[in-house]
């Protein structure tokens, strides 16, 4: 059964857009407008794929999923509202054309409760409740819309300056339009029209809202279900007989979203790349200071082959050709027939937009170069067990001193830890920014939990605790409590949180 928002209680805690204008003239974006970074979030940031904001239509119309409804139960109403016609209810309860009724929404919304909708069929009788359902819940009409984040509807300038804008914002704009001529009309018949016109814009926002997320093209076939993996890419194949056997060409453009964690942490914390020419390379792309927005904002253009500064792309691509040493990446095409068809390479990066393939991999993979595509992926798990994590950019040189016992697990050996409480690691003071020892008065983790020394055989990484379940056990500034964090999660956000590497005796 239909279920409807509620849009008050949806825009309770939303800023609204308040202004029609969108653009201004020095290329920013009006701090009411609908792509306002005061109300959306700045402008590259994760926000604008989230944040919602609201237009208050300063009058009451039909809820559009309730219009429809309506209208399945009585034609009428198109007319009532209108103001084609004017009603009275007669001895049933029912709508009558009568020349000295009422006309108009504002009067059909007084009027409704007391219409007696017709039912007799099993589908009118379900239409009905629902009605008297939403009626109790406070939906059948509405005076606010929400308004979707701006990544879903965007803007984006052209090299010429022009700006290439969604219809969805024409819509939004259309009915800021319309109310605000209702806002201003006071009452009377010309109140009824332009309420009525205003009724329409939602009706058609309703309808574009669903064409742009349904359909092949719509936001849940192309954002969810078209993409299953966080760190891949799809691009055409083209030959490469200069490649071994188990290499494949890897596009700056797709690289950057297949290592992002690494080649973010590398830029950004690993002290092993000039801040100094980094932060002016941002500066002069983006307009924004060295920061992890700043920096997806660079990445953002690579992936969309935007122009920018030589040194700043040359930067980038060293830094990936660095983070990707070591690892490697899943390469597949549909159909996947045999198990040939999903092979793992070591990437090359390389200027072009293609993925190269060597020419002798054709037949694993039941190719051709006349405009195939594959998918590239980075698998960081496997088995749920941490895989090929290089952690070591996370970690300074300290040593661990533990009390420990060893054992063979699956034949390999590990080492089991006593439990944290009362041990003292090495933390950042939150006030002064200090490193002193912390001692561990509580944690978020269970306190009999055990804990394993991992270590990497070909000692690319320092060793680190681990809990049983793979998850890493930090100390987290912003919380200031130990607690477990995924692989993952510390390395998307690695911000406050520090590996716990040291044990100091009391």
């Amino acid at each position: 059964m239909l279920r409807l928002l509620n849009p008050n209680t949806f825009t309770q805690n939303l800023k609204p857009v308040t202004s029609m204008v969108s653009m201004l003239k020095n290329g920013g974006f009006h701090e009411e407008g609908l792509f306002s970074e005061i109300i959306f979030g700045p402008v590259g940031s994760k926000d604008r794929r989230i944040v919602f904001s609201y237009l208050d239509l300063y009058a009451f119309v039909i809820h559009p999923s309730i219009y429809r409804v309506l209208l399945q139960l009585d034609r009428k109403v198109e007319k009532f509202i209108s103001t084609e016609e004017s009603f009275i209810l007669d001895k049933d309860g029912r709508l009558e054309i009568n020349s000295k009724g009422v006309t108009g929404i504002k009067e059909f919304i007084k009027l409704f409760p007391q219409i007696n909708w017709r039912g007799e069929t099993t589908l009118r009788d379900k239409l009905v409740k629902l009605l008297k359902r939403e009626e109790k819940n406070n939906t059948l009409f509405i005076n606010k819309i929400p308004v979707i984040p701006p990544e879903l509807r965007p803007a984006i300038q052209s090299e010429d300056g022009s700006w290439m804008i969604d219809a969805l914002n024409d819509v939004y704009i259309s009915i800021m339009r319309r109310a605000s001529q209702v806002r201003s009309s006071g009452s009377g018949p010309l109140y009824d029209l332009l309420n009525f016109a205003l009724h329409q814009s939602v009706v058609d926002h309703d309808d574009y809202i669903k064409a742009k997320i349904g359909k092949k093209h719509g936001i849940i076939r192309e954002q969810m279900l078209g993409k299953r993996i966080d760190f891949s890419g799809r691009a055409v194949i083209t030959p490469d007989p200069n490649l071994k056997i188990n290499e494949c060409g890897v596009p700056l453009r797709i690289a950057i979203g297949l290592f992002e964690p690494f080649i973010m942490h590398r830029l950004l914390y690993s002290g092993r790349v000039d801040r100094d020419v980094l932060a002016n390379g941002v500066k002069e792309y983006t307009g924004m200071d060295l920061s992890v927005e700043g920096v997806k904002r660079v990445m953002k253009g690579i992936k969309e082959n935007d122009k920018m500064p030589n040194d700043l792309y040359e930067l980038f691509f060293e830094q990936t050709k660095i983070s990707m040493m070591g690892r490697v990446v899943i390469v597949k095409r549909d159909p996947v027939l045999h198990t040939q068809s999903y092979l793992a390479y070591n990437p090359v990066l390389h200027r072009g937009d293609t993925l190269l393939m060597c020419t002798t991999m054709v037949g694993a993979h039941n190719a051709d170069f006349d405009g195939d595509c594959t998918f590239c992926s980075i698998s960081y798990f496997k088995n749920n067990k941490l895989n090929k994590i290089h952690i070591s950019e996370f970690l300074d040189n300290e040593k661990f001193e533990f009390i420990s016992e060893h054992k063979k697990k699956n034949g390999i050996i590990v080492t089991k830890y006593k439990p944290l409480e009362g041990l003292f690691i090495k933390a950042i003071d939150p006030d002064n920014g200090e490193i002193n020892n912390k001692k561990i008065s509580q944690y978020s983790i269970h306190e009999n939990i055990e804990l394993f020394k991992i270590k990497d055989k070909k000692d690319r990484f320092e060793e680190f605790w681990s809990s049983y379940d793979h998850s890493l056990i930090i100390y987290d500034k912003e919380q200031d409590k130990i607690r477990k964090v995924t692989p993952r999660e510390l390395i998307e956000n690695p911000e406050d949180k520090f590996l716990i590497r040291e044990k100091v005796n009391i």
